[in-house]
């Protein structure tokens, strides 16, 4: 988020609600896009065993696309905020 700041603080006084807007998104985005990035590295190291654990790889597989709903329902939130706006 510090990074949205300072581009932010860089841009004229009436783009403040879009920088805002920009702000939140990343620290929506931050917790699912790291669980996905997180989750296919397990997935990946359950099926990279000598013997793979498929069903665990499926569990984590889950856990993985369960994050990526949640993402993209920020985005879809957010897309459709954006339009009511006027952003």
């Amino acid at each position: 988020m510090a990074s949205a700041r300072n581009i932010c603080g860089k841009r004229r006084a009436g783009a403040g609600k879009a920088c805002v807007h920009r702000a939140e998104w990343a620290r929506d985005m931050a917790d699912p896009v790291g669980a996905i990035a997180f989750y296919g590295a397990a997935t990946r190291r359950w099926l990279e065993r000598d013997t793979p654990d498929v069903a665990e790889a499926l569990r984590t597989l889950a856990q993985l696309l369960a994050h990526v709903q949640r993402a993209s329902s920020v985005i879809h939130e957010d897309i459709t905020d954006m339009r009511i706006r006027k952003l």
